[in-house]
């Protein structure tokens, strides 16, 4: 399952509307919330971690697990990243 549809799956086990989710993250609008259940725009790690607080809370422990894996896996991944060179062009 790819994070748009995570997303989404989380919002409604929630009981949640797109405008409901924007709220509970205090974002301004509900913009991002549906670029993210499109797949237009990738799911801030922060609002992963936010709803699956939320999940947890709300007793929605087989969603709260997918959202923590995929939490895990971008860790995974972020670990992997090769280490940025010295040198960049930031030199003074």
């Amino acid at each position: 399952m790819d994070d748009a549809d995570l997303f989404k799956q989380a919002r409604r086990a929630l009981g949640m509307s797109v405008n409901d989710m924007a709220q509970a993250l205090a974002m301004s609008n509900a913009t991002n919330v549906r670029r993210w259940e499109n797949g237009r725009l990738p799911v801030s790690s922060p609002a992963l971690v936010a709803i699956r607080y939320m999940l947890r809370d709300a007793g929605q422990d087989k969603v709260e697990q997918l959202v923590a894996d995929a939490i895990a896996e971008r860790q995974r991944k972020f670990r992997e990243l090769p280490p940025s060179e010295e040198g960049s062009g930031h030199e003074s």
